[in-house]
C-alpha cells in the first residue's frame, strides 16, 4: 500500500516540472546585476493588522498575505497604507553578517591559495554558527513570557513570531485570497494566474521559493528568518522586518527547507533524497526544535532573557558574547565563545 504524504505528492510534481536549473536551457544568474536585481521578483510576507485601510477588498484583516512583485514594483508601492513597505537595500536579502574586525574574506582574498583556502573555511564556519545562535535566540525570545517585555515592539514582534511559528506549515494558495501581486503601476492585485507567469520567467524568478518546492510548505518560516516578513509599526509609523534577516534570500530558495518538530529542544540538517529525479533545489531540510516551553523551575525567565539579550560583541557586563574580546588571543586565533546557550532546555538552531 502507497502512503500518499504532502512531499511524496511533491516530489512527483518535481519530477514532472520543466522549470529546473539543470535541464532548463537558459541559466540562472546570481553575479552582482548591473540592474540591482530591479527585474527580479521576490515574495514577501505581508501582516496586515495593524494598518487601517487595506488596498483590496479580497485582502484578510489581521493575517499574513503572499506578497509577490518585482523589486522595482515592491520598492515603489502607489497604495497608501503599504507605501515605503520595503527599502531597495533589503532585497536580495543576505543574512546575518559577520564583523568584519573580527574575519572577513576582503582581508585574505590576495594571499596565496593555501592561506585563502583556511580563510575561506574559517569565515564559512563563523557565519554558519553566528546564524546558529541567531536562531536560538529568536526561538527563545518567544518564550519570555509578555508582562516582562516592556517595550511594545518587542510585544508585536513576539506575537508575531509566535503567530508564524504555530502556522508555519499553512501553505497560502492563490484561490484562498491570501496571495497578491503588485504590478508594474505599483498597484496591489490578488496574483490569481499571474503566479504562472513569475514562475517561468527564467531570468527574473531565481530568488523565489516555488510552488513545487519543498520549502513552499513552509514559506512563512523561511521568509521569516531571511528578513522578508513585514508588519507595521503602529509607534514609528512605518514597515519594519518582524525579524532581522539570519538566512539568506539564497539560502531559502537554495539551500535549506525549513520544518518544525515539536517534541525536541534540537534541531538537525539533514540532506534531501532525490533518487530518480533531475536534483532541484532546496538540497537540505532544517528540523528546528521548538517544543512546549518547560516549567520555571526548570528554566527560569531570567536564564531565558539572558541569552535572549545577549550582545554578540564583548562587553564588560555580556555574560555569553559571541566574539572574544577584540586584541586578545582569543581574538587572532579566532576562537568563538558562545554558540549555543549555556542552560539545558533553551532550543538549539543547527548547530547538531
Amino acid at each position: 500500500m502507497s502512503i500518499y504524504t504532502p512531499n511524496y505528492i511533491q516530489s512527483l510534481q518535481l519530477n514532472l516540472s520543466l522549470h529546473d536549473p539543470i535541464i532548463s536551457s537558459r541559466k540562472y544568474d546570481f553575479v552582482e546585476r548591473d540592474d540591482n536585481y530591479q527585474r527580479n521578483y521576490f515574495q514577501l510576507l505581508v501582516y496586515t493588522g495593524y494598518i487601517e485601510e487595506l488596498p483590496c477588498v479580497d485582502m484578510p484583516k489581521d493575517d499574513f498575505i503572499l506578497l509577490y512583485g518585482r523589486k522595482e514594483h515592491l520598492t515603489s508601492i502607489k497604495d497608501h497604507a503599504f507605501a515605503d513597505l520595503v527599502q531597495p537595500s533589503n532585497l536580495p536579502t543576505i543574512g546575518a553578517q559577520v564583523d568584519e574586525g573580527f574575519i572577513s574574506q576582503e582581508s585574505f582574498k590576495d594571499k596565496d591559495k593555501v592561506t585563502k583556502e583556511i580563510g575561506n573555511g574559517i569565515y564559512s564556519t563563523v557565519s554558519f554558527l553566528l546564524k546558529c545562535r541567531r536562531l536560538s535566540q529568536v526561538l527563545a525570545f518567544t518564550w519570555i513570557n509578555e508582562s516582562d517585555i516592556d517595550d511594545w515592539q518587542k510585544k508585536q514582534k513576539q506575537q508575531l513570531i509566535k503567530k508564524i511559528l504555530d502556522g508555519y506549515n499553512t501553505i497560502p494558495y492563490p484561490q484562498q485570497e491570501k496571495v497578491f501581486f503588485v504590478n508594474n503601476k505599483g498597484e496591489i492585485k490578488p496574483i490569481r494566474r499571474r503566479i504562472e507567469n513569475i514562475e517561468t520567467d527564467k531570468k527574473n524568478s531565481g530568488l523565489i521559493i516555488r510552488r513545487d518546492s519543498l520549502s513552499y510548505n513552509s514559506i512563512a518560516l523561511s521568509l521569516l528568518f531571511s528578513g522578508q516578513a513585514y508588519y507595521y509599526n503602529t509607534e514609528k509609523n512605518k514597515w519594519e522586518q518582524i525579524c532581522d534577516s539570519i538566512l539568506s534570500n539564497y539560502e531559502i530558495v537554495w539551500e535549506h527547507a525549513l520544518e518544525i518538530s515539536w517534541d525536541t529542544f534540537y534541531a538537525n540538517r539533514i540532506d534531501l533524497s532525490q533518487a530518480g529525479l533531475t536534483p532541484r533545489p532546496p538540497y537540505t531540510k532544517i528540523n528546528i526544535g521548538y517544543p512546549p516551553r518547560p516549567d520555571d523551575f526548570s528554566l527560569t525567565q531570567d536564564k531565558i532573557k539572558g541569552w535572549v539579550e545577549a550582545k554578540e560583541e564583548y562587553q564588560e557586563n555580556n555574560d555569553f558574547p559571541f566574539y572574544p574580546q577584540e586584541g586578545s588571543a582569543e581574538w587572532d586565533n579566532h576562537t568563538l565563545k558562545y554558540v549555543a546557550p549555556p542552560y539545558p532546555y533553551l532550543p538549539l538552531s543547527t548547530c547538531t
